[in-house]
């Protein structure tokens, strides 16, 4: 064997084994590998494709545009194989007419400072689409928009005032459904509302959820029921 074949053999190899690996990879059966939540997954169930759509240009286009971004070439890098996860890609599942903190509710500008602290319009703020949690963060972010609040009619007991100026932020999602995905009448009294350790498994991804049945009856652009 000459010289030049014995140095190419490791060049040989590995390309052989990288093409093996991506093949592997590519294969259906196999997209599970690629998921970081495993099991726990709460899109176990998806294709990888569903969601992670290919990345515009080619993999060697989209290297050297980010290698000229960090190189201080570009103002901005790009995609890498696929395109980044967005609000639209989370609500073209997951969309509710009658979500009271939906996106372009979060957008307006009287939460702009809150947007800056919590983020409270993207998704992947609480949600991580990779994993078993329901919620991510601590169940205390009502805080940072409703330690103002005021009602005309006050119908909660303990009052919504008195919870909030006890600092009971772990109280509001024992009564309130965030989202609205739930068919639940709101509980008006504390002593009625559901236990924290009940709201935390569900948070958790331990047990259903118990603001009730899922809702159903809100409908997508097209009209379809969801």
């Amino acid at each position: 064997m000459s010289v030049i074949s014995i140095r190419k053999s490791p060049f040989i190899v590995g390309l052989i084994l990288s093409s093996l690996v991506v093949w592997a990879l590519a294969v259906p059966p196999q997209e599970s590998w690629l998921s970081p939540g495993g099991k726990g997954d709460m899109h176990e169930n998806h294709a990888c494709d569903s969601c992670h759509f290919p990345a515009d240009g080619t993999a060697r286009q989209q290297v050297q545009a980010n290698l000229q971004y960090w190189l201080g070439f570009r103002s901005s890098s790009v995609d890498f194989l696929t395109k980044t996860i967005t609000n639209n890609d989370c609500l073209d599942c997951h969309r509710n007419k009658l979500d009271p903190h939906a996106e372009h509710l979060m957008m307006e500008l009287r939460f702009s400072e809150v947007r800056d602290l919590i983020a409270p319009h993207r998704c992947g703020s609480c949600h991580d689409h990779h994993s078993g949690l329901n919620l991510t963060v601590p169940g205390n972010f009502c805080s940072h928009c409703h330690a103002d609040v005021s009602l005309e009619v006050e119908v909660a007991n303990p009052s919504h005032v008195e919870l909030v100026e006890g600092g009971r932020w772990e109280t509001c999602l024992q009564c309130h459904d965030f989202h609205k995905n739930h068919l639940q009448q709101t509980p008006r009294d504390l002593d009625s509302a559901h236990a924290l350790d009940a709201v935390q498994d569900y948070f958790d991804g331990v047990s259903p959820a118990p603001y009730g049945e899922i809702r159903t009856s809100y409908l997508d652009e097209r009209g379809t029921p969801r």
